[in-house]
This record gives C-alpha cells, structure tokens and sequence, in this order.
C-alpha cells in the first residue's frame, strides 16, 4: 500500500487493481522509481550513489531516516499495512474466492489468470 503514499490514490488504484505493466520509464514519471539506468551501468550508478553519502555521519542519515518514516506513520501507513494484511486474510476466505480457487481444477490455473489478465494487456501474453 505504499503506492499509494508514492503515486496518490489514483494511479494506485490504476496500477493495483488492473496488475497493468509499468515499464522503466513510466515508474519514473509517476514517482515509483527515482532513476533509471541500463543493467550495464547499474552497478556502477549505485556504488556511485552510495559513495555521496560517506562524508554524511552516519548518525544524521538514521535520525533523518527515523523522522522521515515518522511522517507516514503520522499519515496512518502502520494502520494501512494492518488493515492490507487483514483484508487479504479476509479475502481469502470468501465464498468468491473459493469458487474461484475451485475454477483452477476446472479450467487450470494459467487459463484462469490468463482470462483474469487478458483485459489488461498482461505481459504475460505477448508471444
């Protein structure tokens, strides 16, 4: 649920409950990743970015760190993880659900993600 802290409710919801793809250069724009980089370079960028923060004592980074959480705890992010937890419990335990657990030795589990995914464009489809 920290999508929706990242992204806002909209694009949360766009994302979360379609499953839609987000490749690298829209989780840039919309906040869910800070950079991109080719897999070539990436382990460079990160060492490169990792060594800016050694002049920082370590003390400062934690205590920032600390009262960044801070701040989505204030915003109710323990409550929402809690609440996501127990409504997934819930969720699995439904008369919906059942049925369609039950749909997978019917008609298998990959047709029946594939027709869950399909509307979606799913990744997962294109040869």
């Amino acid at each position: 649920m920290l999508w929706v802290y990242r992204l806002g409710v909209e694009r949360a919801k766009q994302y979360l409950l379609t499953g839609s793809e987000i490749d690298a250069e829209t989780a840039l724009r919309i906040g869910l990743v800070s950079e991109i980089h080719p897999a070539a370079d990436l382990a460079e960028r990160v060492e490169e970015h990792a060594r800016k923060f050694r002049h920082i004592p370590a003390n400062q980074l934690a205590l920032n760190k600390l009262l960044i959480n801070q701040a989505y705890d204030n915003m109710g992010l323990r409550t929402t993880q809690l609440l996501g937890t127990f409504f997934d419990g819930v969720a699995r335990h439904t008369e919906a659900t059942s049925r369609w657990a039950e749909s997978f030795a019917e008609r298998g589990f990959r047709q029946v993600i594939r027709d869950r995914d399909r509307p979606w464009g799913d990744y997962g489809e294109r040869t």
